[in-house]
C-alpha cells in the first residue's frame, strides 16, 4: 500500500462496454491505490449493474450514484467524497499502466513534500481486433523535478506538450485549498481546474514515460462533431484560463513566451473551429484578443494571429473555402 492514501476517482456514463478494463488495470497495479471512487452519473445502459455486480462488494470501492450531471457534476461529487491526502482523475474508458502508482509513490518516498506527479500519455484507437497506438505527444522535455508548477507548466508549455486534462497528473489534495475549485460545465470542464493545479503546486516530479492511455472511440466528446456550444463554451474556457494566468505571468522564467504560446493555442482554436463548423466568432473576439496581448506583453511576438486577429482569420477564412470548393469539385465527391 502507498505511505499516504491516494484516492481515484471515475465519473461514470454509459460505458458498460469500457469500464471493466479500466477497472482492472486500477486494481491490477503494482501499488494499490487506497480508495476508487466511481461516480454513476445517470447511467441509462447496463452501467451501474455492471459495476455493482463486479465491484459492490469489494471494500476498496465506493460506487455513489447520482442524477446525470455531465463530467463536471461528477467530478465535484467525487472530488468532495474523496479521502485520499492525494487525488487522481481516471476517465471511465481510459487504461492505466500497471506500474503508474509505484512510480508515483518512489517519487513521494524520495520527497514528501511532493504536491504534483505528472506523466506522459499516448492515445489508442481498437479496430478490428487490434489496439493501435497514436503518436506520443504530452511527454516533458526531461525527466525529474521542478520546484513549482509554474516551471512544470512553462516546460510543457514551450515545448508544445501541456494538455489541459485532469488525468495526467496525481495531484496534492490541499494545493486546493489555494484556490476556488470548479468544474464548469459537461465540456471543457477541466481547463480552469487544471491551470490553477499548475498555477499553485510547489514541489512537482514529472516523468516521460507513457502512464495513461486514452481511448479514442466513436460517440465520446472528445471524438464527436462540435456544434456551436462547444466551439463557443472552448472559447469560454480558454479565457477562464487566461484571466487565472494573467496574475501569476510574473512567476515565470519566461513569461512573454508562454503567454504568447497560451494566446496563440487558445486563439488559433477558436478560429479553426469557427471556421470549420461554420460558427459565428465569439462576441468582441478582436477586441479582447488585442486586450489580451497588450495586458500579458506578448507585443510583436503574437504575430498577426495576435496583433491584427481580423487579418488572419480573414486569410484562414479564405484559405477554407477554397479547399472546400475545391473538395466538392473532385470526381466522386459528393
Amino acid at each position: 500500500m502507498l505511505d499516504l492514501k491516494v484516492s481515484v476517482i471515475v465519473a461514470a456514463y454509459n460505458v458498460e462496454s469500457y469500464i471493466v478494463e479500466t477497472m482492472e488495470s486500477l486494481l491490477g497495479q503494482t501499488v494499490q491505490p487506497s480508495e476508487i471512487v466511481i461516480i454513476n452519473d445517470g447511467s441509462t445502459d447496463g452501467t451501474l449493474e455492471l459495476i455493482n455486480s463486479k465491484y459492490g462488494d469489494d471494500s476498496r470501492i465506493r460506487i455513489i450514484t447520482q442524477e446525470n450531471m455531465g463530467v463536471g457534476g461528477a467530478r465535484v461529487t467525487g472530488f468532495n467524497a474523496a479521502t485520499g491526502d492525494y487525488l487522481f482523475f481516471c476517465d471511465p474508458d481510459d487504461v492505466v499502466s500497471l506500474d503508474l502508482f509505484a512510480g508515483f509513490n518512489k517519487a513521494v518516498n524520495e520527497n514528501s513534500d511532493l504536491e504534483l506527479y505528472y506523466f506522459s500519455k499516448r492515445s489508442f484507437v481498437d479496430s478490428n481486433g487490434e489496439r493501435n497506438y497514436l503518436r506520443r505527444d504530452t511527454a516533458p522535455s526531461r525527466e525529474g523535478w521542478f520546484s513549482k508548477g509554474v516551471d512544470l507548466f512553462e516546460d510543457l508549455m514551450l515545448s508544445n506538450k501541456y494538455k489541459a486534462t485532469t488525468w495526467q497528473y496525481i495531484f496534492k489534495k490541499t494545493v486546493t485549498e489555494r484556490f476556488d475549485v470548479t468544474f464548469k460545465g459537461r465540456a471543457h470542464e477541466d481547463q480552469l481546474f487544471s491551470m490553477n493545479i499548475y498555477l499553485h503546486s510547489k514541489l512537482c516530479y514529472a516523468t516521460q514515460a507513457d502512464r495513461y492511455f486514452q481511448r479514442v472511440r466513436q460517440g465520446s466528446l472528445t471524438n464527436s462533431v462540435k456544434d456551436e456550444h462547444h466551439v463557443l463554451t472552448s472559447y469560454d474556457a480558454y479565457r477562464d484560463t487566461l484571466a487565472a494566468l494573467k496574475p501569476h505571468l510574473h512567476l515565470f522564467n519566461r513569461k512573454r513566451q508562454v503567454a504568447t504560446a497560451y494566446m496563440r493555442r487558445g486563439v488559433t482554436w477558436t478560429i479553426k473551429g469557427c471556421i470549420r463548423n461554420r460558427v459565428r466568432l465569439p462576441h468582441r473576439f478582436f477586441t479582447l484578443t488585442r486586450k489580451d496581448s497588450r495586458e500579458c506583453g506578448v507585443g510583436c511576438e503574437g504575430g498577426l494571429l495576435l496583433v491584427l486577429p481580423e487579418w488572419h482569420f480573414l486569410a484562414k477564412k479564405v484559405s477554407f473555402e477554397l479547399k472546400s470548393r475545391l473538395r466538392r469539385g473532385r470526381p466522386g465527391a459528393v
